[in-house]
């Protein structure tokens, strides 16, 4: 059941026994049902029929949240209310309270007290607006501009340190396809073919060792020889000319074929020198020139 704050409230309770004839008394106890508080005790009127009325006036809600009360009966058989009739049970009932109709002083349906919303509004916003809220700190605006020109300094050397790169990559590439070229366009030499070469070279060594061979061989003999040595080595160096890419090779053979000649030549002095010896001095034997000439020309 729902109470008005301030408002007369009954109190009712009936007997169950119409036909018991007995005469009873009947005490109500109003309490606030959160704490067990006893607001009010009324002793309820008798009337007829095994019917008891009362009535209190509610208490008012002072949170503007709303309440509980509930209203206690007990029946007894004196009017001390001190013995209890061991008939009827102690009956317990429950009541909300709220406040649903204002009234500002001036009475009403109810009168009694009432919660001002307004005013419990106002207490609240005087209430937040009496609290300090710390004031937030405020940061000078950092100047990133620095930050930005080195940012854009690093781009534009990154930009150039790729056209660099690509330059590079470029100029590699050329550079393989020119190799790539001159690999392909090497010259194909043939083999030189030194049979001729060695013919020659055969032909001088049997040709100086036949005319050596003679043990009669004087100066003619070893002039003989000088001749056919620069003969034989001219024809050596025409055949060993041929052959493509023996310039070095060619000098080379030239050079061997005069320091040989030089030495034939020097045996022969040398045997002028000793013959005319030989005529002053017959009795001394003359020097192995034949064999000194092959010893040049092994």
């Amino acid at each position: 059941m729902l109470l008005q704050p301030g408002q007369t409230a009954p109190i009712v309770r009936q007997l169950g026994f119409p036909g018991d004839a007995s005469t009873y008394y009947v005490q109500a106890v109003i309490r606030k049902s959160s704490t067990g508080v006893i607001v009010k005790t009324v002793n309820l009127t008798d009337q007829g029929g095994q019917r008891f009325t009362g009535s209190f006036s509610v208490p008012g809600d002072v949170s503007g949240l709303g309440y509980y009360l509930d209203i206690t009966s007990t029946v007894y058989t004196d009017s001390a209310y001190t013995t209890l009739s061991d008939i009827y049970q102690i009956t317990n009932e429950p009541y909300y309270v709220r406040n649903l109709v204002p009234n500002n002083g001036g009475g009403g349906s109810y009168g009694g007290d009432y919660t001002d919303y307004k005013k419990i509004e106002e207490m609240i916003k005087r209430y937040i607006e009496s609290i300090e809220i710390p004031k937030i700190p405020t940061y000078k605006e950092v100047d990133l501009s620095p930050v930005a020109e080195l940012r854009a300094s690093v781009e534009a050397k990154m930009d150039t340190l790729h056209t660099e790169i690509g330059k590079v990559e470029g100029k590699v590439a050329e550079t393989g396809d020119e190799l790539s070229v001159l690999i392909n366009s090497k010259p194909n030499f043939q083999e030189t073919n030194l049979d001729p070469l060695s013919e020659k070279i055969d032909d001088l060594k049997s040709h100086i060792n036949g005319l050596l061979s003679d043990e009669s061989a004087d100066e003619n003999v070893i002039n003989t020889v000088v001749k056919a040595v620069e003969k034989s080595t001219e024809e050596v160096i025409e055949a060993f000319a041929k052959s493509d890419g023996v310039e070095e090779k060619t000098r080379g053979l030239d050079e061997m074929a005069a320091e040989m000649i030089e030495k034939l030549q020097s045996i022969r002095e040398n045997k002028k020198v000793e013959t005319k010896k030989e005529e002053k001095e017959p009795e001394d034997e003359g020097i192995d020139y034949l064999e000194l000439a092959k010893k040049v020309t092994s």
